[in-house]
């Protein structure tokens, strides 16, 4: 139930919404409606008197009865339960509580000013690709993304990737390590990943890089086919990949240029990123390299339906942006 102020309790008189876990709402005159009819319940309204905005009620036998924990799922609260060194010290619970919408909130996180990237901009100092590498480095809060991937488009992702047993792939990831735990998944072991990372990373970065893989509990088998290495050592790889693989926001031209001779004939070269301006070049260069063919750039599009009797539409609150997909796959050079 929303209400304006959480102290608010319902006085019987007013208006009010009430709203399902579903997300649907009704908007009820409670001086006028009495009785309410929603799904299979009928409700009296009369028993909302005295009760609190602001809080996710169950439904006992046509009663509302309060229900403190699903409240933090209703409202999508996330609950850290990191203690802060020095609160802990003092014996303290320091548990950090945080909605959604602060990830939403781009501008906190933001460094760079709007006028400074449109300074940048006009300057023409740096290209496209740059500006945009400049402004995702700005972001104090990218360690927290996994690259906006939706699970729609990571299952697209993932099927252009198209691992098989014995596959032997290079990745890039900066998703905490969501695409390469998923590619390490279908080849259950049975294959090879060498998962780059910057060789300037600390150690804390390096985990941080296969957060979600170990997150997966994944068996002995899987996570010994995932080896982290250094980019500086790809130079000293001998035998060549099957997959060329990138997920995130990197400088996705710069790691083709380096590691096309590292792909062999028939390889599939496959890579995500959140933005065209990263890809665009890459799939240019693909095209005048002619060592390429099947080049694609895509996005994917879901639309989730509401199926109830006599009322079947779209869903109404759906985002509309995926990402954007690249695959092309290796030949000789003409």
């Amino acid at each position: 139930m929303e209400g304006l102020k959480e102290t608010e309790t319902i006085l019987g008189k007013e208006w009010i919404i009430l709203i399902d876990n579903r997300k649907e709402s009704r908007i009820i005159n409670l001086k006028q409606d009495k009785r309410l009819n929603w799904r299979k319940q009928h409700l009296k309204l009369d028993q909302l008197k005295g009760l609190n905005y602001n809080q996710v009620y169950e439904i006992e036998k046509g009663k509302f009865k309060e229900n403190p924990e699903a409240k933090k799922e209703f409202y999508h609260i996330e609950v850290d339960e990191q203690f802060d060194e020095q609160m802990e010290t003092e014996g303290k619970d320091n548990r950090n509580i945080k909605s959604n919408r602060d990830e939403n909130n781009e501008q906190q996180y933001q460094q760079l000013t709007k006028e400074e990237i449109e300074k940048l901009k006009q300057e023409g100092a740096i290209s496209k690709q740059q500006l945009v590498q400049k402004i995702v480095e700005s972001n104090v809060q990218m360690e927290m993304r996994t690259a906006n991937l939706r699970h729609d488009s990571f299952a697209y992702f993932l099927y252009q990737v198209d691992a098989q047993p014995g596959s032997r792939i290079l990745m890039f990831d900066n998703t905490k390590g969501l695409a390469v735990g998923g590619v390490a998944q279908r080849l259950n072991g049975q294959g090879q990943i060498h998962l780059a990372h910057n060789p300037n990373f600390d150690s804390a970065q390096k985990k941080n890089q296969t957060l979600y893989l170990t997150a997966l509990n994944p068996s002995q088998q899987v996570l010994q086919s995932v080896q982290v290495i250094p980019s500086s050592d790809l130079s000293l790889v001998s035998e060549k990949y099957s997959h060329l693989v990138v997920c995130g926001s990197f400088d996705a031209l710069e790691i083709v240029q380096m590691c096309n001779d590292l792909l062999e004939v028939g390889g599939n070269l496959v890579m995500y990123s959140p933005h065209t301006e990263n890809l665009i070049p890459v799939y240019n260069y693909l095209v005048q390299s002619k060592e390429y063919i099947y080049i694609q750039m895509t996005d994917s599009f879901m639309r989730q339906y509401q199926i109830l009797k006599e009322r079947t539409h779209p869903m109404v609150e759906i985002s509309s942006f995926s990402g954007y997909v690249l695959r092309a796959v290796k030949v000789e050079k003409q």
